[in-house]
């Protein structure tokens, strides 16, 4: 496909790629643009230099030293190599790229084929004929591309994420955002991704016309050809004349395949937005609100969130409910908007961000709406953890945490708003909305590395873990109590890859506020493991109290020393007296 062509204003400047004389045109004449067939760029007025627009004769020879190489066999081998290279080398770095999880890349693909395949159905209706009847050819890449193109910036319509694996919708929807935010701000991963989006949509049109009756493909392309034939696109209704004709009702059910992620009317996007009233003139509405007979409970229901939080607090008002409360009102409210930080926050793997995710994961969570991270600890029994969360989360988020005290509760509440750091910590596993009825678990990034094991099992334990001393026999024990049974399912797995030896997983009920939930145990109690898995992990809960138990077993005669001691052996084995050395060097 690359031709020995004789001026540079034929070919694409990025692969080399031939284009005919009416695709120029339409670049310089009518200002349009095109995709390279091949490489997947954006072919513009712009790309073009000011002197080259104005040469009539794209075949008339110049002087430029470098139009006028010669372009021998050799040369287009070796470009041809390097066109070859480039497409592959584009794909490899859009699938292997370590910003975003792989169960989001593999999604993203499928939906990226659904919508390949509508727009194929779209232009069979609008061309009257089968793409069994015609080979893949430019006019059909371009037509595809311009419709396609909008990805890049805008949401797809939710009718083409239905039943995506082991993902939610939410989720795509911010990493979908995270990606675009990318492709916005580095345009040579924009151009990878073009060359991408050329990639799949040659092996989405051949599944359709040449491999949709097929069986025993290979597992990716089966895997994409099952999904379309799966998915209720709503097209396939009367087979006159061999001819397949969509339903009105899908274009009724998709008004835009893509919507525009800027549009705050937009319903999963308008809770981005926030809205500040001074507290002088919330007082003010409050007063008002009060004489005309509406109590506080009222104005909440009414309006959809608690307008102490506002009016006490300072917090922001979402726009739905402000709008609401100014109908309540009855006349405009002075306020100013505040636009959450949506820039994508790229978290790198590290042993810090695996405490962290254990922390979220015992006593943390994220926000449904995905605005707001809170970890909630208990300050007046582990004041130092609290200090030491802070320090953890500046040092490896950089951004130092809002401190929240909780009135009549032992519970303080470290929040963070910023929507960057949000959907980086969602883009490497975590999941927003409630822990319990999400079924949490620990990502896979940090069960498949040793040191990240031992960090996450450190954040997991010093939240939702206990360390204490059993009565009946003195000795210390272990415990890691949770909701979510995948979460100590993985505790159980984490220990035992670090040949740290568990009970089984045993469940129980627990009360809390009037409710009952069952809950998931697992537990370390043989002498050696608890030391093992004391002087392995060092848990900060093990660190803040062992002073306090050397203090208890010292009145009653003992040490800590003891509750390591065996009967039958006069030395202490090798992790309890590592634990011990340990004790002996804090001064």
């Amino acid at each position: 496909m690359i031709d020995n062509v004789k001026n540079i204003l034929n070919c694409c400047r990025y692969c080399g790629c031939k284009f005919q004389q009416d695709i120029r045109k339409k670049i310089v004449e009518n200002k349009e643009f095109v995709i390279c067939e091949f490489c997947g760029i954006e072919i513009n007025i712009d790309s073009i230099d000011t002197q080259e627009r104005f040469v009539k004769d794209p075949d008339e020879k110049t002087s430029n030293h470098k139009d006028d190489i010669k372009k021998n066999k050799k040369s287009i081998v070796k470009r041809l190599g390097k066109l070859m290279k480039s497409r592959k080398y584009s794909v490899n770095m859009i699938l292997d790229d370590e910003d975003f999880p792989q169960i989001f890349k593999e999604n993203l693909i499928i939906v990226i084929s659904r919508l390949i395949y509508f727009f194929i159905r779209e232009w069979e209706q609008e061309n009257n004929i089968s793409v069994h009847r015609v080979s893949l050819n430019q006019s059909i890449l371009t037509y595809l591309a311009s419709k396609l193109k909008p990805i890049l910036a805008k949401r797809i319509s939710r009718a083409f994420l239905e039943n995506l694996h082991d993902i939610s919708t939410d989720e795509f929807d911010n990493l979908l955002r995270l990606l675009q935010k990318k492709l916005e701000s580095n345009q040579d991963y924009r151009t990878h991704f073009l060359t991408f989006l050329i990639w799949l949509k040659k092996i989405v049109f051949k599944l359709i016309s040449d491999m949709w009756t097929m069986k025993n493909l290979p597992k990716f392309q089966a895997t994409i050809l099952n999904d379309l034939k799966e998915h209720n696109f709503g097209f396939f209704v009367s087979k006159k004349n061999n001819e397949t004709k969509p339903k009105k009702s899908i274009y009724e059910k998709i008004e835009d395949v893509f919507e525009n992620t800027s549009n705050p009317e937009n319903k999963n996007y308008r809770n981005n937005y926030r809205v500040h009233v001074e507290q002088e003139e919330l007082t003010k509405i409050f007063k008002f609100l009060k004489e005309k007979g509406c109590s506080i409970k009222e104005v909440n229901e009414k309006i959809g969130y608690n307008f102490k939080n506002a009016l006490y607090k300072g917090y922001l008002i979402n726009e739905t409910s402000y709008k609401k409360l100014e109908e309540l009102v009855g006349h405009p409210i002075p306020h100013s908007i505040k636009e959450p930080i949506i820039n994508p926050c790229n978290l790198l793997e590290s042993e810090d961000l695996a405490e962290i995710i254990g922390v979220l994961l015992g006593d943390g969570s994220i926000s449904k709406d995905c605005r707001t991270l809170i970890i909630t600890l208990n300050q007046i029994d582990e004041p130092n953890y609290v200090i030491y969360v802070k320090n953890l989360i500046k040092s490896t988020l950089k951004q130092e945490p809002s401190v929240i005290d909780l009135t009549n509760n032992k519970a303080i509440q470290l929040r963070i708003y910023n929507n960057g750091i949000i959907n980086g910590l969602l883009s490497k596993g975590l999941k927003s909305g409630n822990k319990v009825k999400n079924q949490v678990n620990v990502p896979l990034w940090i069960k498949k590395n040793h040191r990240y094991m031992i960090r996450c099992l450190k954040g997991l334990l010093d939240t939702d873990g206990s360390i204490f001393i059993a009565r009946k026999n003195n000795e210390i024990r272990i415990n890691f109590k949770n909701n979510s049974k995948p979460l100590v399912e993985d505790f159980r797995e984490m220990c035992d890859n670090l040949q740290i030896r568990t009970s089984k997983v045993n469940s129980g009920w627990t009360n809390s506020r009037g409710k009952k939930f069952r809950h998931y145990k697992v537990s370390i109690g043989a002498k050696d493991q608890v030391a093992k898995f004391l002087y392995i992990i060092n848990p900060m809960k093990w660190e803040l109290r062992w002073k306090l138990f050397d203090n208890i077993l010292k009145r009653q005669g003992s040490s800590i020393e003891d509750l390591f001691k065996y009967k039958r052996e006069k030395k202490l084995r090798y992790y309890s007296q590592k634990v011990i050395d340990r004790i002996n060097e804090i001064p």
